[in-house]
């Protein structure tokens, strides 16, 4: 049975998804499972290109071990009428929950991935009136994204929006498009670099690094054995 999150909440980045794979949950051992390939099609693009910049601009690289993964709800048929904006006591109470982990933690990252995943986020940090989640579409969570990017604060938490399976499906292209507001854009290019402007503005007050002097140190161990 999956569980229902994998990693540490006192870890400064979330990742938050949708709802457990009907289908797949029985199979998979935790939350956007690396061996399922949706994380592979919402995630691994963003997080390369954000590797990519924050090496390249002072060697550093996310540390994937200190990410907290978990999603909104577990069971997809829990999930409201897209377009109500009233929620059952249920999603409420999951909304509450998730609220005082937010506040005990104070996760200074939280990527959600999808309009549900976003709102259920929204309403759980206090981001403005409760909306019916279907508000969010690829052009309102490009908004939402840029919102979250520009206003950045490093001892907050910061709720930063991408796209979950509209990003891979058959209108993808019109994805790419209406996310970043530009013809042509590539959506998983755009996400990583202002994703790592961000964090690299910020670089000393986030600790999502990987340790290089303790992996030197496990260097110079291992060759010190051979």
């Amino acid at each position: 049975m999956m569980a229902k999150s994998q990693g540490d909440m006192n870890y400064q980045m979330w990742l938050v998804g949708d709802s457990n794979p009907t289908n797949w949950q029985t199979k998979l051992q935790q939350p956007l499972d690396s061996r399922h390939p949706a994380r592979h099609n919402i995630w691994t693009p963003i997080l390369l290109e954000i590797q990519d910049h924050v090496f390249a601009a002072d060697r550093l690289h996310l540390d994937q071990a200190k990410f907290y993964v978990r999603n909104a709800i577990q069971n997809s048929k829990q999930k409201p009428d897209a377009a109500n904006p009233v929620w059952s006591e249920y999603l409420q109470q999951a909304v509450e929950a998730f609220r005082d982990d937010i506040c005990k933690c104070n996760p200074k990252i939280i990527f959600t991935f999808g309009a549900f995943s976003y709102e259920f986020t929204r309403r759980s940090s206090h981001l403005g009136e409760p909306m019916p989640y279907n508000t969010w579409n690829t052009r309102t969570l490009g908004e939402a994204f840029r919102k979250a990017i520009n206003t950045f604060q490093p001892d907050a938490t910061n709720v930063i929006p991408l796209l979950h399976v509209s990003i891979s499906r058959g209108k993808f292209i019109e994805s790419h498009n209406n996310f970043c507001d530009s013809q042509g854009q590539n959506y998983f290019v755009y996400t990583g670099r202002e994703t790592a402007a961000k964090l690299l503005d910020f670089r000393n007050k986030l600790d999502i690094w990987v340790d290089a002097k303790a992996v030197d140190s496990q260097g110079e161990s291992a060759g010190e054995r051979t």
